[in-house]
This record gives structure tokens, sequence and C-alpha cells, in this order.
């Protein structure tokens, strides 16, 4: 706690808001396109220009564009994945105007194709739980483990916390981020950027996400040259009204089309990579806002950190009705999220895995409250499997599906102990904890010890825990 108060009073004058930094302290310590659309199609079709959203529709389901004019029903509509140009579309609507045509994509119980590699979302309804710091030591590791791969952190969270790690730490992070917000030229090159380019051309993607896209390496050489960063943006908290606002004008599936912006923008930066292989990291805002929403709908898979207290059980709860709609009391409401993705037959991303993250080896020891915390969580999301498997990745692929909790528990339970002064230095100064040595460390002019009984605590846990990840 001491070490808390000095952090907090030497960043207490950063241009950063106050209640940021507590936030950031909460995680590291665990305390109208379509209008104009019908008159340039022909000259963009001329020049083979991409038109449509790599996520949006065919030609045959274009309102703008359908040869009878009408718009299709829900049932007609199919989420696409990698559409060449309107050409491309034309051609193959000209060629069977019944024909149903489908690209790889996500749908609800039949994956048309399956997408390259692996979207892993890290999400809970609640802060405080460690998901930055989750992903921050999960996706390093990755990464340095998949030399040959190159990996992408998508940091959808406005504290963007798990930016600041990846980019050096409370200190040095913050100035990059201030830096990178600072001095960009027309858009800012992050995850703000991109927003805005989609409110201003939400129903066609500009094909533009490439363009906000960092390599970390420059920024923190304790980073593997091949992990990659949509930099975070306290920004998307004013955005997020017109984000909200564009789901409801424009076209019938208005609400599809906007919740498929991150899915073009992952489909933009492998497109500019020329690679299939490459695994995806989301860090999600600590609450179900339309930034979540878009996260789980181009996520494969969530992950779901929590921690040791009754509210982590509540939480977790919350999760399985907001996305699966499996509600606490029979015939509640059902969120708008989980209706919509059903009305559009989208998918919503598997169950990976449910982490106790940064768990003290003192709670670990105990038979007590903790124990029946992380019982119940456990039991809680058992009785889903019983009833609804299918919501579940099981993984690796081939592995024999779980007969028992206890079989359960070993493929889909993980615990991450916590390294106490070595998380938090890991955090603070932008080291991945598995590269992270015992010895004196310098932090804002302090000199502090790390442990190396605190390192290995943890290590074991994160590169455990990062094989499992396929």
């Amino acid at each position: 706690m001491g070490l808390f108060c000095t952090l907090g009073k030497l960043l207490g004058n950063r241009k950063r808001k106050p209640q940021q930094f507590g936030l950031f302290f909460n995680v590291v310590f665990d305390v109208d396109p379509c209008a104009v659309l019908p008159r340039r199609l022909p000259a963009m079709r001329a020049r083979g220009a991409p038109v449509l959203s790599q996520t949006y529709q065919d030609a045959r389901l274009a309102p703008a564009i359908t040869s009878k004019g009408r718009t299709p029903s829900p049932d007609q509509r199919r989420p696409i994945w990698y559409p060449q140009n309107s050409l491309e579309l034309h051609r193959r609507h000209s060629k069977n105007s019944n024909s149903k045509t489908h690209f790889s994509g996500r749908e609800s119980g039949n994956h048309v194709g399956a997408r390259p590699m692996s979207v892993y979302a890290i999400w809970n309804n609640k802060g405080g739980v460690g998901k930055s710091y989750l992903t921050f030591q999960i996706a390093a590791e990755y990464a340095r483990t998949h030399p040959n791969e190159k990996v992408l952190v998508i940091d959808l969270c406005p504290q963007s916390n798990s930016s600041s790690m990846l980019l050096g730490g409370i200190i040095e992070g913050e100035r990059q981020l201030d830096q990178i917000a600072l001095t960009a030229a027309a858009r800012r090159k992050t995850i703000a950027g991109y927003i805005e380019e989609r409110i201003l051309s939400p129903y066609m993607s500009p094909n533009v996400g490439a363009s906000y896209v960092s390599q970390v390496r420059p920024f923190n050489d304790a980073i593997p040259g091949n992990l990659y960063l949509v930099v975070g943006d306290e920004e998307l908290e004013i955005q997020a009204s017109r984000v909200a606002n564009a789901t409801t004008p424009g076209p019938a599936d208005a609400w599809r089309i906007v919740h498929f912006w991150i899915s073009d923008l992952i489909a933009d930066i492998r497109r500019s990579w020329d690679v299939q292989d490459s695994t995806v990291f989301i860090d999600c805002n600590p609450s179900f806002t339309v930034y979540t929403e878009l996260a789980m709908s181009a996520s494969d898979n969530l992950i779901i950190p929590f921690s040791a207290d009754g509210s982590s059980k509540r939480a977790v709860k919350a999760v399985l009705a907001l996305l699966y709609g499996i509600t606490r009391i029979a015939g509640a409401p059902q969120s708008q999220f989980f209706l919509e993705s059903q009305r559009w037959r989208m998918s919503i991303p598997r169950i990976y895995s449910y982490v106790g993250n940064r768990l003290t080896q003192m709670n670990l020891g105990a038979a007590g409250a903790f124990k029946t915390v992380v019982n119940e969580i456990g039991a809680e999301i058992w009785n889903v499997w019983k009833s609804n498997p299918s919501l579940f990745a099981i993984h690796p692929s081939g592995t024999q599906i779980p007969s028992s909790q206890r079989d359960f528990r070993r493929m889909f339970q993980a615990e991450i102990n916590d390294a106490n002064t070595a998380s938090v230095i890991s955090g603070a100064l932008g080291i991945p904890i598995m590269g992270l040595h015992a010895g004196t460390k310098n932090l804002a002019g302090r000199t502090i010890t790390v442990n190396q009984s605190q390192l290995d605590r943890q290590k074991p846990n994160i590169s455990d825990f990062v094989k499992t990840i396929v």
C-alpha cells in the first residue's frame, strides 16, 4: 500500500484524469454514405474499388444496388468475410441472382468458413479483476513463444491500461499515449481514430484499419518485435453515443453492420500483413458498453478473469446473461445484444477460460471464504456447461470432451497467483513478468527490490496458461 500511495502522488500532476489512475491501480494492484452510393457505384466499379464493408453484404443484399430494389429479409442476410470488390460481387450476383453465395464468416451454429487463427476477448462485467494486466501478460508471452507469428492487441477500453503497460508502463507508457494522441496529423493513431473513421462511414468500410496499428517494440524494447497494438484512447467515451446512434438509422441491418466494425479492423490489418496466422487479444471495457458489444461480435473466444470476492460471482452471472441470454430468473428480459445477435445469426464468443487472476498465496491456502467464491463461480459455469456445452470452446483441438466436473475445471479453469511487488513493477515498468528478473529496479526515482520467490509464484501460471491458447 505504501508503493501505491507513492505512485499516486508521483502521478498526481499528470495530464490524464486522476480517476483514471485510480482505475489503473485497481488493475495493477488488483485492489449516410448509402445515400450517395448509387451515384458513385459506376465509377467505383470501373476502377474495381472496394465499396462494401468487409463484413457487410454482397450486391444481392445491398438495398442501394439490388437488382429488384427490395430490402432482403433477415433470414436472407449473411455475414461475409473477404469480399474482393464490387466488380467481383456483381459478377457473382449476375451469374445467378438466386444463388446463396457465402463468404467465410461467423454464423450462429454454422461457421461457413473458419476464420484465420483466433480472436480472444478478455472481459468481465466489473472492474478491478486485472483484465488489462492479464491482457498485457498473456499477449506478450504468446508473442514471445510464437516468434514467427504477428500478434495483435486491440485496446477497446477507454482507460487504456493495457496500452500503457505495453508502451512502457505507468510513467513512460502514459507519456507515449499522450504523444501518440497529440502528434497525429489528420487522425489520432488510436482506436478512437479508427472509430471516428467508421462514424463518418458507418455502413461501408473505408478499409483503413491498417493505418491505426503500431508495432510496440519501438516504444518498449521489453516487448517482442512481433507484437502490434491498436492503442487505447479515452476519447472512446466521447464517441460512444455516436457509435450507438449509428446502429439505428441507415439500412435495415444497421445494427449488424456497426457490430462488425472491429471485425473490419482486424480484416484490414491481416490483409495489410498478407497473413492469416495472426492471433488477436481484445482488452474490453469493464462494463457492457457498445464497445464491449463490438468486441464480442469480433471475437471467437472469451477469457473471463475474476477476483476472489462476491462481486465477481455476480459479474460472471451478468456475463452469462448479457452474452448468452442465460438469465437468473426464468422469463426475465434478455439483452438487446443477445436478441439482435440471434436475429442476425451472428456468432458470439465461446467461453474459453475463466481465470482467477492475481490470487494471493494466503487466499490460495485458505479453506474459507475465498475457496467458497471460487467454487461457486466454478459451479455456476459448470451448470451452464451441462445445459449448453456448445457455448464453450473445447481446447486444444481433438481433446476429449469433459465428462466430469474435475475434467471441466482442468480444461476451463485457470489460476494466476499474485506476484506482489513483482506484479506491480511488471505493470509499472512495462516489463512482462516472464522477462522480469529478480533484483533492484528503479521506479520514479525509488529503488525497489523484486524477489525471485515473487516471480516464481506467477511465472509458471502465465506460462502454463499461454500454452493452452491455440
